[in-house]
């Protein structure tokens, strides 16, 4: 089953990075896209890893998640 995560804990992966800052963030296009159920705010735990794996850039993010090639 796929493990969703809320803003406190990408926060901890970001490295106790502000809520605040991980919005604007995700606002200017620098950050993957949550979704709502209810009231509340998630990501996909697959989606942020992929984006470190990425070397947190949104173009090979996109790509990876499209079953792009991602070149270093």
């Amino acid at each position: 089953m796929e493990r969703l995560i809320q803003i406190r804990e990408v926060s901890q992966r970001t490295g106790n990075r502000r809520p605040r800052s991980i919005y604007n963030d995700l606002k200017d296009g620098r950050f993957p896209k949550p979704f709502k159920i209810g009231r509340s705010t998630y990501w996909r735990e697959l989606d942020i890893d992929l984006f470190f794996k990425c070397g947190c850039d949104m173009q090979r993010f996109e790509a990876a998640k499209a079953g792009e090639a991602v070149s270093s």
